[in-house]
Order: C-alpha cells, then sequence, then structure tokens
C-alpha cells in the first residue's frame, strides 16, 4: 500500500508540459524556399512544395510543475534535388559565378525530363536579381553571359538551337538511369553533329 501510495504521489508530482512555436517566415531562408518553390518551371514531376514540420528546438523548465516544449515551425522543399555523382568532377573547375548559375539552372531552369532549358537575357537577368537578391552577389551582365560559357567549355552543357541548350546528363537530368541512358544518347548525336568528339566531349575536363 505504501508503494503504491508513492508512486501515485510521483504521477502527481510528473511536470505538465505546454508547447510553443516558433516561426521561421520571418527570415531569408524562409524567403529563399518561398521563391524556389513558386518559381522553378513546372515540369513533370519537377514542381517545388514547401512542407510542414516541428523541429525540435529546447525545453524551457518553468518550475517544479511545468516544462514549455519549444519547436520550430520549419519547412522542407520537396522533392529532393538530384545532381549526379560524375557532377563533382565538372564542378571542380568551375569559379564561382559558373558554378552558381549551373545550380541556378538545375535548380528554376532546367526541365528534368528532356535536359533542356532556355538561356536568354531574361533568364540572365532572373539569375542577376536571384544572386543579389538572395545573396548578396551583384553581378554585371557580361559576367555572367562569360560564366554560362564556361559551362559549355566544361562540358557542362551543349548548345542545340538559339537560346536553347541541354544539359551532360553525367551533371544532371534524366530522372532516372533510362531517362539518363535516352538523354545521353541524343547528347552524343548532338556532339557528332557538331563535329565534337563523342567520347571525351561528354566527359569532365579533368585538367585545365
Amino acid at each position: 500500500m505504501i508503494i503504491i501510495e508513492n508512486h501515485f504521489n510521483l504521477m502527481l508530482r510528473k511536470p505538465k508540459k505546454n508547447t510553443y512555436l516558433e516561426y521561421i517566415t520571418s527570415t531569408d531562408h524562409y524567403a529563399f524556399i518561398k521563391h524556389v518553390t513558386q518559381n522553378a518551371i513546372s515540369s513533370e514531376g519537377r514542381k517545388f512544395k514547401l512542407n510542414k514540420y516541428l523541429r525540435p528546438l529546447r525545453l524551457e523548465k518553468v518550475d517544479e510543475d511545468f516544462v514549455n516544449i519549444v519547436n520550430v515551425d520549419d519547412r522542407i522543399v520537396t522533392p529532393t534535388l538530384k545532381l549526379h555523382p560524375e557532377s563533382i568532377a565538372f564542378l571542380f573547375h568551375l569559379n564561382g559565378c559558373a558554378k552558381n548559375i549551373a545550380f541556378y539552372l538545375v535548380m528554376l531552369e532546367l526541365n528534368h525530363n528532356t535536359g533542356e532549358y532556355q538561356y536568354n537575357a531574361m533568364i540572365r537577368d532572373k539569375f542577376k536579381a536571384y544572386a543579389e537578391k538572395f545573396f548578396g552577389e551583384k553581378y554585371k551582365p557580361s559576367t555572367i553571359d562569360q560564366a554560362h560559357r564556361d559551362l559549355v567549355y566544361a562540358n557542362v552543357v551543349l548548345n542545340i538551337a538559339t537560346h536553347l541548350y541541354i544539359m551532360n546528363p553525367l551533371f544532371a537530368g534524366g530522372g532516372n538511369d533510362m531517362g539518363r541512358r535516352t538523354i545521353s544518347k541524343r547528347y552524343t548525336e548532338l556532339l557528332k553533329s557538331k563535329s565534337k568528339d563523342p567520347i571525351k566531349s561528354i566527359y569532365p575536363n579533368y585538367f585545365k
């Protein structure tokens, strides 16, 4: 009987918990991920969306009877963005602007089913505004154009027609293995049509 009473008293003294939230909607990060979900091209299977989740932050003891649970009302962007393992070799020699525009194109402009994207003055200006607004980088239009040409030189992208490009399927795009093989076949034919080496010109430039 004494044991039962002691156990009952311990249960009575168990601290009560109140849950509180901290919000991210006023942060720079929230502005960035909101931009991503609202501005990515709506190619099949690649429309980004924000998913809510509660991220545990801390416990705040008020007194012996109360504990506050503080969570962050956070967001995760889905679906995940996929760069292929071979992309690391391409990225190694890319400078800051070229690397940044490559990431931008993959995230916001690339059709991941066809591997195609457009690059023109409008896309360049969109990237310029994006870089300045979210990361404080003030690129000149000529710098951005040169960075995009660097992607061509580095075998990351290939020109198809005026303002139309295809991304190397070793870098990104294709969705799955079958999709990558399909784009790889087309990419090879395009290389041959431009009198480029269909073997070496699809691979990274390992030495400058």
